[in-house]
């Protein structure tokens, strides 16, 4: 008899606790990730894919990829590798950049060619950085890895 009441009870009991299990977990709150500009320092590799048109409406294909270093303070350094429809160039990189308190942030990226670009990004940890262009005329997005 004792053994046929836990045949029963025993499922109930074990499916009881594996429902609560979850619930216990999803109650924990993360504490929230607030983030300045010291937050995005150090060597990233940079990888940038997109298009672009021109005046005439003409569409060109872009990427790049390289390593930037920031500075922790508001500017980064670095080279890359960019593809413009094709054509490829090799260049060093200047730029400046700004993060806010809820990590996400801007900057203006300027390349020895002078072809300079802006971009808006998130922070999603001080090691990944998702970005989109948000100058005229383009459609670019990209990512950055703390190396």
């Amino acid at each position: 008899m004792i053994r046929q009441l836990l045949s029963r009870i025993l499922p109930v009991l074990l499916f009881v606790l594996v429902l609560a299990a979850p619930q216990a977990q999803a109650q924990v709150t993360p504490t929230p990730q607030t983030c300045d500009v010291s937050t995005v320092t150090g060597k990233y590799l940079v990888t940038v894919t997109g298009s672009y048109y021109d005046s005439q409406y003409y569409v060109y294909l872009i990427a790049a990829t390289g390593f930037y270093q920031f500075d922790g303070a508001g500017g980064f350094t670095g080279s890359d590798t960019i593809s413009n429809d094709g054509t490829i160039t090799r260049r060093t990189i200047t730029g400046t950049y700004q993060v806010n308190a809820d990590c996400t942030g801007n900057m203006t990226i300027t390349g020895s060619d002078k072809l300079t670009l802006h971009a808006d990004f998130a922070v999603s940890t001080a090691k990944n950085i998702s970005m989109v262009g948000t100058d005229s005329g383009t459609i670019l997005s990209g990512s950055a890895a703390k190396q």
